[in-house]
């Protein structure tokens, strides 16, 4: 089994919320949970964190010792309080780690089965980055909704500290409210700390985890893209076929700069492909591809300023060639 560690919420001063259901707080019902979890399983570390003046304080040396070590991924370990309607489990994830997010959704759907539990409905706010008609970049924000999962954006909000500053996966779970009457089913420790056992070792035998997956997929994306490329040059002539069709594009729209007609471009480029290639081409891919060739198009603007439109004075060598096909393809 790959190195997993998990880290008990609250400390023994500031022990969390309490569930009159338990009899216990968080930070005593975890500790016991993990005392269990040792018993079954010798190789997951525990964390568990000292009284101090304040939460990042606390944070601060079990981060830093974590980042000591190579570990596939955290789970920091609580339970939640609220009304006594609210129920239900839900994860604390980093919004940009994908990794995180499978890991929150297959605990949660896990737990669903086991227990019965309801994943809550939540909505965050996220900001994305977009290329608007003019091809400039702006900021758009927008709310989504999703299955148990809160989005940390940064290491200030609530449970964020070791979600954002640790190098590993690192998903904050909350399984239960232990102010509703759903926690009399989460009673029996030795239970819960096998579900966790359980989980850890069966998420890891269906892969879900793999420390070397983002290597992996950069490996894959390069080979992919030059394959890709190869097969352009074969078929259209390749490293010369964008750049000729930027440069028919730049002088049909005379005056105009270089704001629409660099994505118009690359569409241009894009509908000339084979229908069983576009299919997997959309409007985020193009917009990726545009920001990717952001150096060429400078490029080519200057030396069409000097008064040079030949195209093989604007190469795309095959490295960034590769890159860029790529990216139509591996979009994460």
């Amino acid at each position: 089994m790959g190195k997993i560690a998990l880290v008990i919420g609250h400390n023994p001063r500031g022990k969390g919320a309490y569930s009159p259901y338990l009899k216990l707080s968080e930070y005593e019902y975890w500790e016991n949970v993990c005392d269990e979890v040792k018993k079954m399983e010798e190789s997951i570390d525990i964390y568990s964190r000292k009284p101090e003046q304040n939460y990042i304080q606390e944070m601060k040396p079990i981060v830093t010792e974590i980042n000591k070590h190579n570990y596939n991924f955290i789970l920091e370990l609580h339970f939640n309080a609220g009304s006594l309607q609210a129920k239900g489990c839900e994860c604390l994830i980093y919004f940009k780690n994908k990794e995180a997010k499978k890991l929150a959704e297959s605990f949660m759907e896990k737990l669903k089965n086991k227990y019965g539990s309801n994943i809550r409905k939540e909505w965050n706010k996220v900001k994305e980055t977009k290329i608007n008609k003019d091809g400039k970049e702006e900021i758009i924000e927008k709310v989504i909704e999703t299955k148990g999962l809160i989005f940390i954006t940064d290491s200030k909000m609530r449970g964020g500290y070791g979600i954002c500053n640790t190098n590993c996966t690192y998903v904050l779970v909350e399984p239960f409210f232990g102010s509703n009457e759903e926690a009399d089913k989460f009673k029996n420790i030795k239970e819960m700390a096998k579900f966790i056992v359980d989980f850890i070792k069966s998420y890891e035998n269906w892969g879900g985890i793999n420390m070397d997956k983002e290597f992996w997929i950069q490996v894959l994306g390069y080979i992919i893209g030059t394959i890709i490329f190869l097969t352009l040059k074969w078929k259209y002539e390749g490293k010369e076929a964008i750049t000729t069709e930027i440069l028919k594009q730049e002088l049909e729209y005379k005056e105009k700069g270089l704001g629409a007609l660099k994505k118009k471009a690359v569409q241009e480029f894009v509908s000339k492909l084979p229908k069983h290639v576009k299919i997997f081409i959309n409007e985020d891919t193009i917009d990726i591809i545009v920001r990717e060739l952001q150096p060429i198009f400078k490029k080519i603007k200057g030396e069409k300023e000097n008064g040079n439109n030949k195209t093989n004075n604007t190469p795309i060598i095959w490295w960034q060639k590769t890159r860029v096909i790529s990216r139509l393809f591996l979009w994460y």
